[in-house]
């Protein structure tokens, strides 16, 4: 089902006030969206209420090919490919360079193409697209801090990485052309998990080319240019796990479709998604539409040789239901607070083949259009056949 609803877009291919060139990155600040026009070399500004002109930076001999823009508050951080190749810390009120750092090659301070993504106060998190790697920099002065990558598809490996969101713990990375979704930590950049894959040949967790992502919270949303699964263009999934919400948005240049986008960013409210729909020269507003979660279920539970048996009452709204365990309490929906996470599932669920004597402890998860909040906590020890106590069994 669809989980945004068609506001408004603006654009048209060309270079006046309300059209664009490969319009690119987007990032708000206030009540203002600040868009990356990538061949007319420049930055514009427009009314987050419905999409207007308000003003416009160029950038021309200044940066070539930039792709993507972040924000502090204060200043506008973009990247250049070439001529020169660089990133650039540029006042949000005129546009004027404050700070410009680097050149093309591999090395603390070398690029191949510079893409700054994401901002914690401190921090800038950059792509650097062609060395395959993630940079962690000072915004005060650019300076280089960790990073983390090289050209693979391994856990701390990337191949084209192209977008980024933080939630103040995490970074969240469009891994472009390994087509999947890594979470990694925002102090170390350390790896975390992952989605997608070029293993996944089909389904809701294949994607292809993954351009962008951003998140509302609770949520994910994530730009990619569709797969074999029904070829969907905007994905929706679970910011705590990663996992599968909804997917929506074909292929075209009507009001539900898109082209090869590769900006996007959600409002302060969490109530719209702004897309930069590079393919067909424009950007979209769209209205996130609000679900409200099933009921949390009421658990309870039974021990039984070698299994515990939970079991609850059906929620209305709920068409499945997810099962968290592990060995000790309390037990969230959040890693790695749980042990296991078993999906679509029905009541009473028997959980076999567990160790005699190993007290487990379990909450429950109903999944409608979103899902719950966790039930209460339940936990049995599963028993021992009375007539094998004492003795070795294999």
């Amino acid at each position: 089902m669809s989980f945004t609803t068609y506001i408004t877009k603006i654009g048209s291919s060309g270079s006046g006030d309300d059209q664009f060139e490969t319009p690119m990155g987007v990032t708000i600040l206030g009540s203002y969206l600040y868009v990356v026009d990538r061949v007319n070399h420049r930055v514009v500004k427009r009314a987050l209420t419905d999409l207007s002109y308000s003003a416009q930076f160029s950038f021309s001999g200044q940066a070539n090919n930039s792709y993507t823009i972040t924000n502090d508050g204060t200043y506008y951080y973009i990247g250049s490919q070439f001529g020169p190749t660089n990133i650039q810390k540029r006042n949000l009120s005129d546009g004027v360079i404050v700070v410009q750092l680097g050149d093309f090659g591999l090395g603390n301070d070398l690029f191949n193409v510079p893409m700054p993504c994401t901002t914690d106060g401190t921090n800038l998190y950059m792509c650097d697209q062609g060395n395959h790697r993630i940079i962690k920099r000072l915004l005060s002065n650019l300076s280089y801090v960790t990073e983390i990558g090289t050209l693979g598809d391994g856990d701390d490996q990337f191949y084209f990485p192209t977008g980024m969101c933080n939630d103040g713990t995490h970074l969240y990375i469009a891994d472009r052309g390994n087509g999947r979704i890594k979470k990694h930590l925002m102090s170390d950049l350390s790896y975390v998990s992952k989605i997608g894959g070029s293993d996944i040949s089909d389904g809701v967790d294949q994607m292809y080319n993954v351009n962008d992502i951003t998140h509302d919270g609770t949520y994910l949303y994530v730009l990619t240019e569709g797969n074999s699964f029904d070829n969907t263009m905007l994905l929706k999934r679970n910011i705590s796990d990663l996992s599968h919400v909804d997917r929506e948005l074909e292929s075209g240049s009507g009001d539900d479709q898109l082209s090869s986008s590769f900006g996007l960013s959600v409002d302060c409210d969490g109530a719209h998604l702004y897309i930069s729909d590079t393919g067909n020269d424009r950007l979209m507003k769209r209205e996130i539409i609000v679900v409200s979660p099933p009921d949390p279920p009421v658990a309870s539970i039974q021990g039984g040789i070698f299994e515990n048996t939970i079991s609850w009452a059906s929620v209305v709204g709920a068409t499945s239901y997810n099962i968290y365990w592990d060995t000790s309490s309390p037990v969230t929906v959040v890693p790695p607070l749980y042990l296991e996470k078993i999906t679509g599932v029905t009541s009473p669920y028997d959980h076999t083949e567990l160790a005699g004597g190993t007290t487990i402890y379990y909450i429950v998860t109903a999944v409608g259009d979103s899902e719950s909040e966790p039930s209460n906590e339940v936990s049995a020890t599963p028993l021992l056949p009375s007539n094998t106590l004492g003795r070795i069994i294999w």
